[in-house]
């Protein structure tokens, strides 16, 4: 269940949902680094977004920034969901 996981992987599985309605669905075993490289590749008007999301997701589940504050990538996936939207 989703509710049962942390807050951070919650809004990065928000953004793999946002990014399947897109036909761009996560494949088995692809890391969010190889994940967001796909995605900018196939649909370079997406890349700015999809790299602010990836970024910020790495940094605070990898890199050990604070993953207390989820704003900025909170903004990044909404920002993401506007512009798939708008294609």
């Amino acid at each position: 269940p989703r509710r049962s996981l942390p807050p951070l992987e919650r809004e990065y599985l928000r953004f793999c949902r946002v990014l399947g309605r897109q036909g761009l669905e996560r494949r088995m075993g692809e890391g969010p680094v190889d994940y967001g490289n796909r995605i900018a590749r196939e649909r370079p008007e997406l890349a700015v977004h999809v790299t602010a999301v990836t970024d910020h997701y790495v940094a605070m589940n990898y890199a050990g920034l604070d993953a207390a504050d989820l704003t900025p990538l909170k903004r990044a996936v909404r920002a993401l969901r506007l512009k798939a939207l708008a294609i």
